[in-house]
C-alpha cells in the first residue's frame, strides 16, 4: 500500500486491485456498500496524498474509530518480578 494512494480505492468487484489512474471502474470500499467514484473525485482526494481529507475517508474513520466508555480503565498492576535473596 502507498501511502499517496488511498488504501480504499480499488476496482468494484476486485477490491485487492485498482488503477493507478482515474478509471471508471473504481469503487470506494471505505462506503458500506462500495460505491462508484467519479473521476474528479478519485483525481481530487482518492489518488493523491490528501486521500485522508475525503469526507468518505473521515467518515470511515469516525465509524471505525475506538468508542470512549463511561467507565474509567482498569489499572493493570504488574507484580515485583525481584527475588527476595534474603532467605
Amino acid at each position: 500500500m502507498s501511502g499517496t494512494v488511498c488504501p480504499f480505492l480499488a476496482i468494484a468487484g476486485e477490491p485487492a486491485r485498482r488503477s493507478s489512474l482515474p478509471d471508471h471502474a473504481h469503487a470506494c470500499f471505505a462506503a458500506k456498500p462500495a460505491t462508484p467514484v467519479e473521476i474528479a473525485q478519485q483525481e481530487r482526494y482518492c489518488l493523491d496524498p490528501g486521500f485522508t481529507g475525503c469526507p468518505i475517508f473521515v467518515a470511515w474513520a469516525a465509524r471505525e474509530a475506538a468508542q470512549p466508555i463511561d467507565a474509567p480503565s482498569t489499572r493493570v498492576v504488574v507484580p515485583d518480578a525481584r527475588v527476595d535473596d534474603s532467605v
